[in-house]
């Protein structure tokens, strides 16, 4: 059976699609598209630790070819959008390596940004 034949990565690669079109369209209701988003990231992360096992070589390199990759100017897209939807709460502060009891250095990110860059990482692979 092929990978694309598997129904681990059908099932994946549906709930990649679910958040690409959540990522690039406008909600039919602002209030509602949190939740959304929470869910269909969970179901993403659970079926993409279901994903098969593959084999790679040391020389081989799973890169998709550059005509699918994420234009700069869809990148911008994704990031203006989301940012929109999450208004002033778009920014976030995290201890880099919690696990480190010397480094307490505080991280800033955006939900907006790591979400564009979800995007740049699946679409491509659609």
């Amino acid at each position: 059976m092929s990978l694309r034949e598997d129904q681990r990565v059908i099932e994946f690669v549906r709930a990649a699609r679910e958040l690409r079109v959540m990522l690039e369209s406008e909600p039919a209701e602002i209030a509602a598209w949190p939740r959304s988003l929470l869910v269909t990231l969970a179901s993403l992360y659970a079926l993409a630790l279901k994903l098969p096992e593959i084999e790679v070589g040391e020389e081989e390199e799973l890169r998709v070819p550059e005509e699918f990759d994420v234009t700069r100017e869809q990148r911008i897209m994704i990031w203006n959008r989301v940012g929109r939807f999450f208004g002033e709460y778009d920014r976030y502060h995290d201890v880099f390596d919690p696990t480190d009891a010397h480094d307490h250095e505080v991280v800033g990110g955006a939900p907006s940004d790591d979400l564009m860059s979800m995007h740049g990482d699946i679409v491509p692979g659609l």
